[in-house]
């Protein structure tokens, strides 16, 4: 009957041994071996392969987490769990601010591949990606209905198709829900912050005598924001590369040169306009007036959300040979940003220019703006009878925090929404199933930022004449002249010494600048598969051949819309252009595969079988290629499998690296070569500044970019005029599953595992741009820095060029293991008492790559940095205990994050060189007080581990002074819950 087979066939994954046994029934582990599962009538489809077979289990290591270890963690968010997993790199995370994506989004990155090489399933379907990326928000899947993850290690492509390159994560949802049920959670801080409140209610119920069943889940999750000024370790923006026993010493503060008194560029070095009316050089400042700004304190820590979620399952059986369901999901998300005030940030003020008659300047300022008139108007000198406002002095890279402003918000809306309807059934031939499914998946993201500086206005408002009633713009009409040059603004946070200038609430609200776009993303997926019994078996095999064909089309679709303003790059604070995108990319593809038992029942082959598989593809943009996979497993007695398996894996372009337009942006590098006085002394270093572009009167005179932020100018391959293919990725997978009869109970499995990626599709980081100029001498890399009329790498059109290919190569290599056991102690008296352990982790042995076939190789395992990114340890491990004893379940957790330190080739640049090992302990308690309510408490990082201060390594992410996503930054979470069922 099909109604029995329900559970198992809609979707994708069914794990029954261990799974079942440990995992899904308590929180006792983290994740589950693969093992093997019970014997039964019913066919079953696992994670990783469409066949279907009542003896089949996964050739490809499969680990679960269980529905019950969120609960026991009171998680409101899936990504949190997930990312403290060994075979976990971080994401996108709640502790983001200011990130290249869109606020609020959680991702998943499965070795450290990158989140677009992870492929994101729900029950063995695709998900609609949140942006021409590609990759999934996790925040649109229900907490409330997922049953288990299942996560795949190695490549899927021939199963799944493009992007299954590092793996897949396959949420497995509860099918047949019965009832209602309300889950009601919340975590805080040990601190007393960053709240997090979470509500579902679930119900569901059969119908048509049992032949149908609907569930419709409602959700709701708030969280509030942390900011990185609330906390000791994340107040001050801190440089790593300066020396000093304190870590937290003010000698190693950093922040933005945009601070204090206004500052500009008359040609000869930088001035600064005082409060007082005086006009000084960098020798004559105050030292309390030369600290940069300070933003870290107005930088969210934990990003504030809050989401509604609704989905609904309906299948229902038409007979015995015909299934119809569907699924449809919403989701509401709603994240704010928020940044320190706008600034005149240099780099976008290139061209601004004051008058030298300004009313607000001081004498000493406009004796000294008249000097460089004259210098640079020789012919025809100042004139105090000129026209009012005609005579003008540019004053470049014009640098001043605009306080008065108030702080940058960001606004950021997203909408899911995917529909799924599918059909399965029997084809009348022994054995034989198909199956039918459709889905249409749209996101839109809203995205705004407000309180910002428009940068023509701002312009207008220093070109400022005396009128009758005191000074106007030079322009008139509504424009309001702005003062950043004299007298008493904004107290400077930093210093604590009022700012050049006083700005009127008028011009403020003149040069106020907001700016939004919306983006919708698209994806259409049909997919229809056979599969069955093929009839015939081998003469040492006791079991037939089986076997699945299908095909799949695809269609992706995205359509980005910036407002003038966002397109143009025209606020001060938007660090460059963003120029409208659309596009689509489709593909059909073609699979296969089949499963030939090779001997069964024979001394030492109680199975020995192989499995293979092959998908042929069809892409609108990448053209034709195929991935496949092949692979072993044998028994050769009961209670021990090896497995094997070896894959072609793809990755197809996604839309923003094929569309992309032309666009000015911001990227972190830890310092520009050019600046200062080096290139002075120095004849190859002046030569190599000269060629990009600086005029030679600027040597000795360069600025480090602005907060280690450097122009940028990037495109998708379209744009770039190149073409992109297809990454291709070879995986291989080895290992063993044990369940020993002589230890009812007990699973471990150890699999080695390698992923090596070719033609990966990446731009150079723009570090190795620089290092690659200026230490290797690559003239290739020298072309692609452009510097402006002031030798700076800043500011449209300038910096650094990033452009797309297939450029990379990558490689993970590693052994992950795991061990479960499940003890009964009812035979020494205690009844109605298990206890359950389970250890886990990854040794990671390899985890490295090659920006181009012609670079150094970069190796990132057990080591941290500016090109690593986020820690990839060595070794990354969990350990934990739970026991029921009666109504109350208790739980432990040690978390262990291995060493690492500071990748090669940065040696003597960043003193924090080693980030020593962290181990965490987690402990729950849940209490069933009735049949239908459980009351559940937990808390995490029990002991208060400070997170590893490494201060801000530019390009790493760690504004914050460490890596939020590998260590728990914020301090102990506190979580309190209550689930019922009814």
């Amino acid at each position: 009957m099909i109604r029995q087979k329900r559970n198992l066939l809609l979707g994708t994954t069914v794990l029954i041994g261990l799974a079942s046994v440990i995992g899904m029934s308590s929180a006792a582990n983290a994740q589950t071996a693969a093992a093997e599962p019970e014997q039964a009538a019913e066919v079953v489809v696992v994670t990783g392969t469409r066949l279907q077979r009542p003896d089949l289990v996964s050739n490809s290591p499969i680990s679960t987490l269980s529905a019950a270890n969120l609960t026991a963690q009171n998680t409101s968010n899936i990504e949190t769990t997930l990312r403290t997993l060994p075979q976990f790199t971080p994401g996108a995370t709640e502790y983001a601010n200011n990130t290249d994506g869109p606020e609020g989004v959680a991702t998943v990155n499965l070795r450290g591949l990158g989140t677009s090489r992870t492929l994101v399933l729900m029950d063995g379907k695709r998900l609609p990606p949140f942006d021409s990326s590609g990759v999934v928000d996790i925040n649109m899947i229900p907490l409330a209905l997922v049953e288990r993850i299942d996560i795949v290690t190695g490549g899927a492509s021939a199963v799944y198709g493009s992007d299954a390159i590092a793996g897949v994560v396959n949420f497995v949802m509860k099918k047949n829900f019965e009832g209602v049920g309300l889950d009601v959670s919340g975590t805080r801080f040990g601190e007393g912050d960053g709240d997090t409140r979470n509500v579902a209610l679930t119900m569901g119920s059969m119908f048509a005598e049992g032949k149908g069943n609907a569930v419709l889940s409602l959700g709701y999750t708030m969280r509030e924001a942390v900011y990185q000024g609330d906390r000791e370790y994340s107040k001050y923006n801190l440089d790593p590369s300066k020396t000093g026993a304190d870590l937290n010493a003010t000698s190693r503060r950093l922040g933005s040169s945009n601070a204090g008194w206004t500052r500009v560029n008359l040609g000869a070095g930088n001035r600064w306009f005082t409060n007082t009316g005086q006009f000084l050089t960098g020798a004559q400042l105050p030292a309390t007036n030369n600290a940069g700004f300070n933003y870290n304190p107005y930088n969210f820590f934990q990003v504030p959300q809050e989401r509604y979620q609704g989905t609904a399952f309906v299948n229902y059986e038409v007979n015995d040979h015909l299934e119809v369901y569907s699924r449809a999901m919403f989701s509401s998300s709603k994240v704010d940003s928020e940044l320190a005030s706008s600034a005149y940030f240099g780099g976008s003020t290139l061209d601004f220019t004051v008058n030298v008659d300004n009313p607000f300047l001081s004498t000493d300022q406009r004796n000294a703006l008249i000097a460089r008139y004259n210098q640079l108007n020789p012919t025809a000198p100042y004139n105090p009878a000129a026209t009012p406002g005609s005579q003008q002095v540019s004053v470049a890279g014009i640098r001043r925090r605009l306080i008065e402003m108030g702080n940058r918000i960001g606004i950021n809306d997203t909408s899911t929404f995917q529909l799924l309807i599918g059909a399965k059934g029997d084809l009348g031939i022994s054995g034989w199933t198909w199956e039918l499914t459709g889905s249409q998946g749209r996101v839109n993201f809203n995205a705004g930022t407000q309180n910002d500086v428009d940068i023509e206005r701002a312009r207008q408002s220093l070109l400022a004449i005396s009128s009758p009633n005191g000074p106007v713009c030079l322009i008139g009409g509504s424009c309001a002249p702005a003062n950043i040059f004299n007298g008493n603004g904004g107290i400077d946070p930093t210093t604590g010494l009022p700012m050049s200038g006083n700005i009127s609430k008028a011009a403020l609200d003149y040069i106020r600048a907001s700016y939004y776009s919306s983006q919708e993303t698209n994806q259409q997926v049909v997919t229809g598969n056979i599969s069955g019994d093929l009839g015939f078996k081998l003469p040492m095999a006791t079991s037939s051949a089986s076997a699945s064909f299908g095909m799949e089309y695809r269609r992706d679709t995205t359509d980005y819309n910036p407002d003038d303003l966002t397109q143009y790059g025209g606020a001060m604070g938007q660090g460059g252009t963003s120029p409208p995108l659309a596009g689509a990319l489709s593909s059909t593809d073609v699979f296969a595969e089949v499963f030939i038992p090779l001997v069964e029942g024979k001394p030492f082959a109680d199975t020995l079988a192989f499995e293979g598989g092959y998908r042929y593809t069809q892409s609108s943009n990448s053209g034709e290629f195929s991935s496949w996979k092949a692979g072993l497993e044998w028994t050769p007695f009961a209670g021990i499998r090896g497995r094997t398996m070896l894959q072609r894996a793809v990755r197809a372009p996604n839309l923003n690296e094929v569309y992309q337009p032309l666009a000015a942006g911001l990227t972190e590098i830890q310092s520009d070569p050019c600046a200062g006085a080096a290139p002075v002394t120095n004849a190859t270093l002046r030569a190599i500044c000269i060629g990009q572009g600086a005029p030679a009167s600027t040597i000795g005179f360069i600025d480090n970019p602005a907060a280690q932020q450097a122009a940028s100018l990037t495109g998708g391959a379209v744009a770039l005029g190149v073409s992109l293919e297809a990454e291709v990725a070879d995986t291989l997978t080895v290992g063993f599953v044990v369940t020993p009869d002589l230890i009812p109970g007990l699973s471990a499995s150890v699999d080695y595992y390698r992923v090596d990626i070719d033609g990966a599709i990446d731009t150079l980081p723009a570090q190795l741009i620089v290092d690659n100029c200026f230490v290797r001498a690559s003239a290739s890399s020298c072309a692609l820095i452009r510097r402006n009329s002031q030798g700076n790498l800043e500011g449209d059109g300038f910096g650094i060029s990033l452009a797309i290919a297939n450029l990379a190569t990558l490689k993970a290599e590693g052994i992950d293991y795991n061990i479960n056991y499940k003890l009964g102690l009812g035979a020494i008296g205690l009844e109605n008492t298990d206890l359950r352990l389970a250890f886990g982790g990854t040794h990671t042995l390899k985890n490295e790559f090659k920006d181009t076939p012609v670079s150094a190789t970069t190796k990132c395992a057990g080591r941290y940095g500016p090109s690593c990114g986020e820690p990839i340890p060595e070794n990354k491990w969990y350990s934990r205990a739970d026991i029921t004893l009666g109504d109350f379940d208790f739980g432990a957790q040690i978390r262990y994050v291995g060493e690492v330190k500071m990748e090669d080739g940065q040696a003597g640049v960043f003193e924090i060189e080693t980030i020593k090992p962290k181990t965490y302990l987690d402990l729950s308690v849940q209490w069933s007080f009735n049949k239908s309510m459980t009351l559940i408490g937990s808390v995490d990082n029990v002991l208060d581990q400070d997170p590893p201060q490494v201060n801000n390594i530019p390009g790493a992410n760690t504004s914050m002074n460490t890596y939020a996503g590998t260590y728990d930054p914020l301090g102990p979470r506190i979580g309190l819950g209550l689930r019922a069922r009814f």
